[in-house]
């Protein structure tokens, strides 16, 4: 390794290794603060996953946790390291925040694209592809003082604004992004409110490594109860939360089944290293800097802006009146209602004009450039404001206008009626692209001349969604839409998908209609695009391959009503939904997904042992007692085998029993009082209690705790290698749980002494699930104990990453009794009956 003397860091970390043997020195931990403080002020890395190699004792590894935007792992090969680096932790309150796991020395356990900074004074047996296999884009590596930086990719993109960029044309030059198999980072939460009422996500963005989105944090549980609406930043490639901002007031959540006005997904605009948003329904557009989320300046008299574009250091705004968004029923008008829009049609109502402009400000200084108001711009038309080049597009109810940019000037006007404002979030669709500007609504597709505003060609057929704007794609000189997308907007449906030359308007591509399942509207979101692909949401997400055969149809993953989902970065992010639709096989919560990584070069799985820990053999081994002598029926006996605990005052597992019925057949009293009150912290599982112990899991925190269950007193503590979701089982004097990290451990009940674990991942790869290390194949912490064998499945989801595994293993020695892989290939798309293939894994629970 090239060494760079005076290296400020490496002489600190070298300094460092001295300090760690002689750790009880109070000075020590001082120092690994400051290494700490160096090493980042070095890399740049403000936020994200860090990670330490060769922790020692762990004063760096918690030193480089500077703050809640910063989840650290350390990394050791001595077991005896990672011992003391957990103690250590613990001492600080920070498990979780910040862990140390052992590892082989060679390969990193975290997926591709991860880690934003990796710290090491020697990496030892880590190959330096190995450290730039696991940097994200931007990513850097400070080893031995050296600095290196991870470039980021030429076949990626960004999304910066809700139709990708300023164009209006939601099409992705991401090569990456494909149908998606394998998972990058998911986060909470598992589901968003209620389905009827407005989309808990209003708006999502990404740039810089960063994803920014607005969000209501109000329970799921109670649609009635007040919103919390966040702008929320993540890191893009591992969803370590970076901050939050409050918006005080939006849209009111309760507006209208699946809809709500079409503006909302662009109050949000991230270029480079800033964020343009509205944090409140009227309040002013702030610039805030995309890495601490504060304030850089508010652009002048810009309150009630509805929609924000940033072009060419121009911020292009539509300004009108937000807060009539809440008024008790939308604005729509209806010029020709010969031409019934569904059931639509019976909530319309007349209104006066509203008073709107288009504003462009200065996006260096805040400050008005030009400003266009009066009659044509009474009734901009949502979402069509558009930019290409020097020109800037907007559609009133009449006439496509072309200004130009650097003073708003206009240069033409066109014609084309839009037959009005409609209901549930639809709106004409505008497209601007090289030479050629488009303008489409349900019925009728025209292109004009960017030069002159001169009709190109047009068509009366054109495409909506389900309450939802029309996809129009251009894509290498082609104009893809699918015509009357849904069959039954006016009683017929096209049979095709058509690719139409933008300049002559031939129809050059047709692909069968029959690629998307039928049986079904559409999903209430417009759909997405990359070069290659079509990204639709009939049913789940639906591949149409623009290039080759490569159709796929995702059933178990879907957009968000209102939004959809974004394709960026390699990735394709879905945000939660509140929708039960094919719940035995969706993946819910907030996923980053890719099409594959370098797990796809593995030929087989590890060949994983149980490890034994230093109470192996200390229990001896034998069968569990019988059904206790309280189940004396015979018959019941035969139809229910022993599933209840021997002690009918035990609760030794999850629910109770193998059942999972919540429910002894001990007595109760009706009247409870508090015996003892025991702090634990963090967020706890359900309890379990056995031999008058009583057994909880610090989620977060990784850690198990045994509890004197008469006096709450602490008879022991476990800090495992990630989290643990709910209790553990309790079994002939042991101590069974799974894991987030992707093992099972057995420890002794007693002391809590490790007897075995035992990791049932094929390989030990991390990603971050909701802002904590997690293994891509995690283990539920309840796992089923039933005559002597553990029951325990790895894995998300049959669909990702080569599917659940399943194991049987014995209780006392971790030794395997039965294994399998269950596994699920997506369906054709086409397919119109739904396809009930595929699993989740849960709590596995037994009928004897």
């Amino acid at each position: 390794m090239t060494r760079f003397p005076g290296s400020g860091l490496r002489l600190a970390l070298a300094g460092l290794a001295a300090l760690c043997c002689v750790a009880a020195h109070s000075s020590a931990g001082q120092a690994a603060h400051k290494v700490g403080v160096e090493a980042l002020s070095q890399s740049g890395v403000g936020g994200g996953l860090v990670v330490h190699v060769g922790c020692g004792s762990g004063k760096l590894t918690a030193a480089l946790h500077a703050g809640d935007s910063y989840l650290v792992h350390g990394l050791d090969t001595r077991g005896e390291n990672v011992a003391a680096a957990r103690g250590h932790i613990r001492s600080l309150g920070l498990c979780g925040k910040v862990s140390a796991d052992r590892f082989a020395g060679e390969r990193l356990p975290y997926v591709d694209n991860l880690v934003n900074l990796l710290v090491a004074d020697d990496l030892g047996g880590v190959a330096m592809a190995e450290v730039m296999r696991v940097l994200a884009p931007g990513g850097v590596a400070m080893i031995g003082g050296k600095k290196t930086i991870k470039p980021r990719p030429d076949d990626i993109d960004e999304w910066t604004h809700f139709l990708n960029g300023p164009s209006g044309n939601a099409v992705s030059t991401d090569k990456k992004v494909g149908p998606v198999r394998r998972i990058q980072w998911t986060a909470g939460p598992q589901y968003t409110r209620d389905h009827d009422a407005l989309a808990s996500m209003s708006a999502m963005t990404t740039s810089a490594g960063r994803l920014f989105y607005i969000f209501d944090e109000g329970p799921t549980s109670l649609i009635h109860r007040p919103a919390r609406w966040k702008l929320i930043a993540r890191n893009a490639f591992n969803g370590v939360l970076l901050w939050k901002r409050d918006i005080p007031k939006w849209l009111t959540h309760l507006y209208y089944f699946r809809s709500g006005p079409a503006q909302l997904t662009r109050r949000l605009v991230s270029v480079g290293d800033r964020v343009y948003v509205t944090l409140g329904l009227d309040a002013p557009v702030l610039v805030l800097g995309a890495a601490t989320g504060k304030t850089l300046y508010s652009l002048e008299a810009s309150r009630g802006t509805e929609e924000i574009l940033v072009h060419k250091n121009a911020v292009l705004t539509v300004q009108g009146d937000p807060a009539s968004f809440n008024d008790e029923a939308p604005k729509v008008t209806w010029e020709a209602p010969s031409k019934v829009y569904g059931d639509w049609a019976l909530s319309v109502k007349k209104q006066p004009a509203a008073r709107k402009s288009i504003v462009a400000y200065d996006a260096d200084t805040g400050k008005v450039r030009w400003r266009i108001t009066g009659k044509n711009v009474a009734w901009v038309v949502p979402l069509s404001l558009a930019a290409m080049g020097e020109r800037v597009l907007f559609l009133d109810n009449q006439q496509l206008h072309c200004v130009r940019l650097a003073d708003g000037k206009e240069l033409w006007q066109a014609p084309f009626p839009t037959k009005g404002f409609f209901l549930r979030n639809y709106t004409p669709t505008v497209v601007a692209c090289d030479d050629v500007a488009m303008c489409m609504t349900f019925d009728r597709l025209q292109a004009f001349s960017m030069a002159d505003g001169g009709k190109l060609w047009g068509y009366d057929e054109g495409s909506v969604n389900y309450a939802t704007p029309g996809d129009l794609f251009v894509i290498d000189g082609l104009a893809w839409i699918i015509p009357q997308a849904y069959a039954g907007l006016l009683g017929r449906g096209g049979k095709e998908i058509w690719g139409i030359d933008i300049r002559t308007g031939e129809v050059k591509r047709r692909l069968p209609m029959d690629l998307l399942t039928r049986g079904h509207h559409h999903r209430c979101y417009r759909n997405k695009a990359t070069e290659r692909y079509l990204i639709c949401g009939r049913r789940g997400l639906e591949y149409v391959d623009l290039v080759g055969e490569g159709h796929v149809n995702n059933w178990w993953v879907r957009g968000l009503c209102q939004y959809g989902v974004m394709p960026a970065n390699g990735y394709v992010y879905v945000p939660p939904d509140p929708c039960l639709c094919f719940n035995h096989i969706k993946v819910n919560g907030f996923l980053a997904l890719a099409k594959g990584n370098s797990l796809d070069e593995m030929k087989s799985p590890d060949a994983s042992k149980p490890e034994r820990g230093p109470a192996f053999g200390a229990v001896p081994a034998k069968r569990a007692a019988e059904a206790p002598a309280e189940v004396a029926d015979a018959a019941q006996q035969a139809w229910h085998p022993p599933i209840y605990p021997s002690k009918p005052a035990e609760w030794p597992t999850y629910r109770g029993n193998i059942t999972r019925s919540g429910s002894t057949r001990m007595a109760v009293p009706t009247k409870l009082t508090a015996l003892w009150k025991a702090p634990v912290g963090g967020k706890l599982s359900a309890p379990v209690l056995a031999g008058n112990r009583l057994f909880v899991c610090a989620r977060d925190a990784h850690t198990v705790h045994c509890l004197d269950a008469g006096k709450g007193s602490e008879i022991w503590q476990f800090q495992a290698g990630g989290r643990v979701d709910s209790p553990p089982t309790i079994y002939d004097g042991l101590c069974v749980f799974g894991c987030g990290d992707g093992w099972v451990y057995c420890l002794r009940a007693d002391s809590g002494q490790l007897v075995w674990r035992r990791r049932l991942a094929p390989v030990d790869r991390r990603v971050v699930a909701d802002n904590r290390l997690e293994s891509v194949w995690p283990v539920h912490g309840s796992v089923l104990v039933q005559d002597g064998v553990v029951y325990a499945a790895a894995g998300r989801s049959t669909y990702l990453d080569g599917g659940i595994r399943l194991f049987g293993l014995d209780v006392y020695t971790g030794r395997t009794l039965h294994e399998a892989t269950l596994a699920t290939t997506p369906g054709p798309l086409g397919r119109k009956d739904p396809l009930l293939d595929g699993a989740l894994p849960g709590v596995m629970i037994s009928d004897g």
